[in-house]
């Protein structure tokens, strides 16, 4: 088999475990005040009044809705191609999560659905700015103000991407977006709130005081990133990769990795001064980083066969292409193996994201990209080869296929 292409990479920066390890023997891995510089360029970058750091992106959801006073029984529109842990955590706090389908182009929540959906419980939709790319926000944003709705930005994939060429976050009344390991500024875990609204950032910033900062959960989420990277530029990341076409050995390895994840999460906590200091220091590359990412997934883009379709909108708008997702038209789960023969890692079904809508009559759009869609690899450190040889390969096995 020839070298495998992983689908994921970590972001690391040059001189990143220098910062690390000083901020360990200084003893200011948990407090500083490089959490509150790192607020501030953030929202400066985002063009948001307010930039609240949090442990995690869902802790940024979870105060939002709290903050706009959404009750047990509340219904919240969301799309339903996108995280079940996300609907999971609607339910825990006593919320109706109400399951939209979304665009055949851009994979994002279908506006022209969303005003069917609302009942006079509804209170809020969040809408997803899906792999970086931005949803049709003024078409959800008059729905929403037709009917007095909370409209939230989940930017977990976006931190970068504009709409109409203002930048995501801080076009509705709020956004959540993650900084997590892979995602365009990566703090080895946690999130940021953004806002325009004065109540609703004081309310986040009093609840986040009442917290704790410890250092442990970010040290050992380091140690983790650090060990997943060793592997991915490894002799054994071929092998292993391939043992998750097979059912138990797939079972296994993807139990194990839930697990350890699990052990490093840090819910009702804060953001730690050193995960700051890293994301002060990733933020000045965003752009370039995001512009290297585009350049690569429209290089994949202008060679794959017209028959495979990728995002697309038919709005003004810039996507961080955190993820480049092709619907192939096939059955994903019997192309990954052979696409990995040729030594393509892709990612299928709820590697991607999760069908949440579980009903292909009424969700016919998301149930179609569950069964065909494949997550190509792409991230800054690809090389443009590399890019060629992912074409070349998706086009061969997708045609053998059909």
């Amino acid at each position: 088999m020839p070298t495998v292409i992983p689908r994921r990479d970590y972001l690391f920066y040059p001189g990143e475990a220098r910062h690390i390890l000083g901020a360990l023997l200084s003893g200011r891995v948990a407090r500083g005040d490089a959490v509150a510089r790192f607020e501030r360029a953030f929202g400066e970058l985002m063009g948001a009044r307010h930039a609240i750091a949090t442990a995690t992106g869902r802790q940024g959801m979870e105060l939002l809705l709290e903050a706009h006073g959404l009750e047990p029984g509340d219904e919240v529109i969301v799309p339903a191609y996108t995280l079940m842990d996300l609907l999971a955590l609607l339910e825990y706090h006593g919320l109706a999560p109400v399951p939209v389908d979304v665009r055949a182009d851009s994979f994002t929540l279908d506006p022209s659905l969303l005003e069917a959906a609302v009942t006079r419980r509804t209170r809020a939709v969040i809408a997803c700015h899906l792999f970086g790319l931005p949803f049709d926000v003024d078409a959800v944003r008059a729905v929403c103000a037709r009917h007095d709705l909370v409209l939230i930005e989940d930017c977990a994939h976006a931190a970068g991407a504009t709409y109409k060429g203002a930048p995501v976050g801080a076009l509705g009344h709020g956004g959540f977006f993650s900084l997590e390991v892979i995602k365009p500024v990566n703090c080895f875990g946690g999130g940021v709130i953004t806002t325009n609204d004065d109540a609703v950032a004081e309310h986040c910033r009093r609840r986040l005081e009442t917290f704790p900062v410890p250092a442990w959960p970010v040290l050992k989420k380091i140690i983790l990133a650090c060990g997943e990277q060793a592997v991915l530029r490894s002799p054994v990341f071929g092998p292993m990769v391939g043992m998750m076409g097979h059912g138990w050995t797939k079972a296994l390895l993807t139990k194990v990795y839930l697990g350890t994840h699990a052990a490093t999460r840090a819910d009702d906590t804060r953001l730690t001064n050193v995960q700051g200091r890293v994301g002060m220091a990733q933020l000045p590359g965003l752009a370039a980083r995001n512009r290297r990412r585009a350049d690569l997934a429209r290089r994949i883009r202008e060679r794959l066969d017209p028959g495979i379709t990728v995002q697309r909108a038919d709005y003004p708008c810039e996507s961080v292409s955190y993820f480049f997702v092709a619907h192939t038209g096939v059955d994903a789960a019997r192309l990954r193996p052979i696409l990995l023969r040729e030594g393509i890692d892709v990612g299928v079904g709820h590697e991607i994201t999760d069908d949440c809508g579980r009903d292909p009559d009424r969700f016919p759009v998301t149930a179609d990209l569950t069964r065909s869609a494949i997550q190509v690899p792409l991230y800054p450190r690809l090389h443009g080869y590399q890019a060629d040889r992912i074409a070349a390969a998706i086009n061969r096995c997708v045609a053998r296929l059909r």
